[in-house]
């Protein structure tokens, strides 16, 4: 166990720190800062001012040594255009992300669960083809599009809803069921397929032999051995679901890093992209290490794996 978690710990810092440099690449080809923060007709001494303040005229490798130096620290900057410093900033919108990760999760799980069994058991019939159908077209519509369509829909047309922001429960409803619905399918069809594998194994039949109700064979036999598989796949969804609020929070107006790390794009605002992409990709590293470490503790055979 000591080994695994180390190895995977080991793993896990040094893809973060590929993804720092990465970050920290791309982000400077993207352009000058000082072109979104002074006007066009700025004096060229100003402009070279305003580099020196943002350490942007040293060289790229004492840029990058000063930039892992302070990340270490955890110092991650000044944002550019609020003018305070970047994690703070990115921390009092982080929990508007979570809330919306978090409820995405629960629709998701209250949809793909019970559709993925209901469809296992009843396998060929109408309403297995059905549930499939639904959430083959969930997986087929971009997040954007569905997103869009849903808002055009219950927002425009019908006025049920807001068509973004926040401020009551309703502004929920449609961000919610877009990340849901876009992710939905694929756990849907992992559940059915699961519990179709366990559902013909012989013990599954020889609970039905002694008489069991169907209630206790389908969740005390079979869906506690389909489980495996669904508990790793559901933990990689959540991190999807956080990656996809980037797109859903742009197009609701959601006041999440999502939306914040397109906006700061525009601006070039360095430190906040730097800030929101860093602690993404940790998100995402040490979300997938959990992953790793309760899929070893489920599945005894890995303890026995060298």
């Amino acid at each position: 166990m000591g080994a695994f978690f180390i190895g995977r710990l080991a793993q896990t810092f040094v893809a973060l720190l590929v993804i720092a440099t990465v970050v920290f690449v791309l982000i400077r080809v993207a352009g000058d800062p000082t072109d979104a923060l002074l006007p066009l007709d700025a004096p060229l001494e100003d402009r070279e001012r305003l580099r020196s303040q943002l350490g942007m005229d040293k060289p790229l490798y004492h840029q990058y040594y000063i930039f892992l130096s302070d990340i270490a620290r955890g110092d991650f900057g000044v944002s550019t255009r609020q003018r305070r410093p970047a994690l703070k900033s990115v921390l009092e919108i982080f929990p508007n992300t979570l809330k919306l990760a978090g409820l995405s999760m629960v629709a998701l799980l209250l949809i793909a669960v019970p559709t993925g069994i209901y469809s296992a058991l009843h396998r060929g019939s109408v309403s297995d083809w059905l549930f499939r159908f639904i959430a083959l077209l969930g997986n087929s519509f971009p997040s954007f599009w569905l997103g869009v369509v849903l808002m055009l829909f219950f927002a425009v047309w019908l006025q049920w809803l807001p068509p973004g922001g926040t401020g009551t429960p309703l502004h929920y409803v449609l961000p919610v069921l877009t990340l849901s619905w876009y992710l939905a399918g694929g756990l849907m069809r992992l559940v059915r397929s699961s519990m179709l594998e366990v559902l013909g194994k012989d013990y599954i039949r020889t609970a039905n032999a002694k008489g069991l109700s169907q209630p206790t064979v389908t969740w005390r036999h079979a869906f506690r051995n389909a489980l495996l598989p669904i508990v790793t796949y559901a933990g990689v969804i959540f991190l999807r679901i956080i990656a996809g609020t980037v797109i859903v929070e742009t197009v609701f107006a959601w006041p999440g890093i999502g939306r914040a790390v397109i906006t700061s794009i525009n601006w070039r605002d360095y430190p906040m992209v730097q800030t929101i992409v860093i602690l993404l990709g940790a998100i995402f590293l040490f979300g997938n290490l959990l992953v790793d470490m309760a899929y070893y503790y489920i599945d005894p055979r890995l303890r026995h794996v060298k």
